[in-house]
């Protein structure tokens, strides 16, 4: 059963976490409130064209994350 707070992040994309992948790369992880999706960028540059605070990007990110399978990178 879905507590309180899983009823209210639900469908509702957050950014929990950023690491470096190899030299210059980043991994972006993204929370829908019910699983979490990696967007992997080979070169963080890349990644900066994405505001992470902006949920327009966040969901392109997402969508991109999700149609982009580990060990792939979106750039």
């Amino acid at each position: 059963m879905k507590n309180l707070n899983e009823f209210l992040n639900e469908g509702q994309l957050t950014v929990v976490d950023e690491r470096t992948y190899g030299k210059k790369g980043i991994i972006i992880m993204i929370d829908d409130g019910t699983s979490k999706v990696s967007a992997i960028f080979k070169d963080k540059k890349n990644a900066e064209k994405y505001n992470r605070n902006k949920s327009e990007d966040i969901d392109t990110l997402y969508k991109l994350a999700k149609e982009t399978k580990f060990p792939n990178t979106i750039d």
